[in-house]
């Protein structure tokens, strides 16, 4: 397996990540994660915020749970 590399340039950050160590998919949402993270310290975003997508969450599998019910 080879290194992930990173090159730093003057506006950007130029990432190489060999095939094997993440399929597509997964890089994908990897990225999204960073992309919302950055957005949301950008925005200032107290921890509030947080507990409000917290409860969003639990009612929505709280409402939708019988759907991803395992039969016996």
């Amino acid at each position: 397996m080879q290194a992930i590399e990173i090159d730093s340039q003057k506006e950007r950050y130029l990432i190489s990540i060999p095939k094997d160590v993440f399929d597509q998919s997964e890089l994908l949402g990897i990225l999204q994660l960073l992309r919302v993270e950055s957005l949301a310290q950008k925005a200032n975003i107290g921890d509030e915020v947080f507990e409000v997508e917290k409860q969003i969450n639990q009612n929505w599998w709280e409402k939708n749970k019988n759907r991803f019910a395992i039969e016996k």
